[in-house]
């Protein structure tokens, strides 16, 4: 049997009532040359039927006892056979043209292996309303990645590569960021201009303990990368200044909840870890943040 050009990786957990719709969103493309592997990470639901359902020969369905996305996502990893990987999580969805216009741009550069990274679209349900994702561009690959949250979503990599990358099961946030790093010392990345990922935001703005937790871990993963580069690769500067978002979103969330030393502890390491405020900037958001 041939194998597909695209494997698609979908990990989830007890989301059968979502997976209908990111599954349709791939058997929907106009470009058919793909698998799916969904690996279920210890359900309780009935995503198995969900997924048997549609009897499509493309579509594999693998259950795994609960170990988290990392180990769902290098599961999958190990099992695809496709010439490129991409991801798709339970809770979003493909534009019909997302494959075929990744085909067509590494097409265009047959010979040289990239990682091709897309835009998309950020879809909050709750407020109805619908944001494109932009990518802003740093000095480097390594540069680009830190300054953006892409989403396994968002890119697909030669499947060499990828298996030589798994996602590390200790990290619980920005592990798509963790391995994206580690992912551009090996490829160079090239940015394709398509908005072609539906990305649905569940909640609406308020803040809560789990995004408390998440900025948090943001910041522990993001030390933790910048341990593992050698020195020359980020400058203090660039470190310092994405840091300092992750202490932003922590004064954020304590000022919602009315905590007022802990929002002013955490607005004074952001505006001083931030090196490009000026200090007068610095002075304003201390006493008027």
């Amino acid at each position: 049997m041939k194998s597909p050009f695209f494997s698609i990786i979908l990990p989830t957990f007890n989301r059968a009532n979502l997976l209908p719709k990111a599954i349709e969103s791939l058997i929907n493309q106009d470009y058919k040359d793909w698998e799916l592997i969904v690996v279920d990470d210890g359900s309780l639901d009935n995503t198995k039927e969900v997924v048997k359902a549609f009897d499509d020969p493309r579509i594999q369905y693998v259950y795994q006892e609960n170990a988290e996305r990392s180990a769902a996502r290098n599961n999958g990893i190990g099992l695809a056979k496709g010439q490129y990987i991409g991801f798709l999580d339970s809770d979003d969805q493909f534009h019909e043209k997302h494959l075929e216009g990744l085909c067509r741009a590494i097409d265009e550069h047959e010979g040289k292996e990239f990682i091709y990274v897309i835009k998309g679209l950020a879809i909050n349900e709750a407020l109805k309303t619908e944001a494109k994702i932009h990518l802003k561009e740093g000095k480097s690959d390594i540069e680009t990645v830190l300054l953006n949250s892409i989403t396994p979503g968002q890119f697909v990599v030669p499947a060499p590569i990828m298996k030589e990358c798994l996602f590390d099961k200790d990290i619980r946030i920005s592990e798509d960021t963790e391995v994206l790093v580690r992912l551009a010392q090996k490829a160079k990345l090239k940015i394709i201009d398509q908005y072609t990922l539906y990305y649905y935001q569940h909640e609406d703005n308020s803040v809560n303990t789990d995004k408390y937790n998440a900025f948090w871990d943001r910041k522990n993963t993001l030390e933790y990368i910048f341990k593992q580069l050698s020195s020359n690769s980020l400058s203090k500067s660039f470190q310092r200044m994405i840091l300092s978002n992750c202490y932003f979103g922590i004064y954020r969330y304590h000022k919602a909840q009315g905590n007022k030393f802990q929002a002013k502890w955490n607005i004074f390491l952001a505006i001083f870890k931030y090196p490009r405020l000026r200090l007068k900037e610095k002075v304003h958001l201390l006493f008027k943040g």
